[in-house]
């Protein structure tokens, strides 16, 4: 069965958070080492599946063979099924006079294309062009003039404005929305900047809420909690790859790859993914490519 691509559409901001640390944010979110993007690991969009699983399938063979058993022992085994990392590809922004933009860069761009060949989405499709200066932005050509990008004035460059018309139809053909509304803002509001630019912005313009815990008869604040916790803002986009190249386990009789990836795909289109589930953060629409 090989490669397929699982899309994470947020509708409510995520918060995979990495606990405490020293900085401006009490609660931060999970980020790559190397490039300090947001990301969600592995293990909490596994977690977060099964549990969707348990819920809605509630096959305890069937869960097994995909995720692996809970319990430890001789009858323990890998599961079948390999989740990646849920990777950032399109970020949300405000933009002056658009409301906001989704911006990317070309990095991501290129690592997701990479990414989405190996699950036979595409062929080839050519991101070759380069912005030379932190404080361009290319932009379709539906904008006029300098554009404002949280706060900050970047220079338009209108010279790939073919370019981000092709990726954005491409990205747009995922069917990622299915209303027409958000497909024509997705087309019309597609922005890329450079790569330090992309990460200044993901490190600065995400959502950061200051949070209290009261004391419950006197309905004061219990003393040291006040605390700040770090998500990924609502529209954000991320992709993992999943992958399934055999069956595991000893119970695995009558069933292919095929039939455990259907019954994964059974789980509801709409889950919760993150932290702090009950103040109704970490709801995603799921897109399977």
């Amino acid at each position: 069965m090989g490669n397929h691509i699982l899309f994470f559409v947020s509708e409510t901001p995520i918060h995979a958070g990495v606990g405490q640390e020293i900085g401006t944010v009490d609660l931060p979110i999970q980020r790559e080492v190397h490039s300090r993007l947001p990301v969600i690991h592995a293990s909490g969009v596994k977690g977060s599946i099964r549990d969707a699983f348990q819920q809605k399938v509630k096959d305890k063979k069937i869960e097994n063979l995909i995720f692996g058993p809970e319990e430890t022992g001789e009858t323990a085994h890998a599961g079948s099924v390999t989740f990646t990392d849920a990777r950032l590809l399109l970020f949300p922004v405000r933009v002056l006079g658009r409301m906001f933009a989704w911006v990317t860069c070309p990095y991501v761009l290129k690592r997701f294309f990479r990414d989405a060949k190996l699950a036979n989405l595409f062929d080839n499709v050519n991101i070759e062009f380069e912005i030379k200066d932190n404080d361009s932005a290319f932009v379709p050509e539906t904008y006029e003039g300098d554009v404002v990008i949280g706060d900050i004035l970047y220079k338009t460059d209108r010279n790939a404005n073919t370019k981000i018309k092709e990726i954005a139809s491409t990205i747009n053909n995922l069917c990622l929305y299915d209303d027409s509304y958000m497909k024509q803002k997705l087309q019309k509001d597609f922005i890329i900047v450079s790569d330090d630019e992309f990460t200044h912005l993901t490190e600065t313009k995400t959502e950061i809420v200051t949070r209290i815990a009261l004391k419950e008869d006197e309905k004061i604040v219990k003393e040291g909690a006040l605390w700040t916790e770090e998500s990924l803002p609502e529209e954000s986009i991320l992709y993992s790859i999943i992958s399934i190249e055999r069956v595991r386990g000893k119970d695995a009789s009558g069933e292919t790859e095929e039939s455990l990836l259907n019954k994964l795909k059974e789980i509801p289109s709409r889950i919760q993914i993150g932290g702090n589930e009950t103040t109704g953060k970490g709801f995603v629409r799921l897109v399977w490519k």
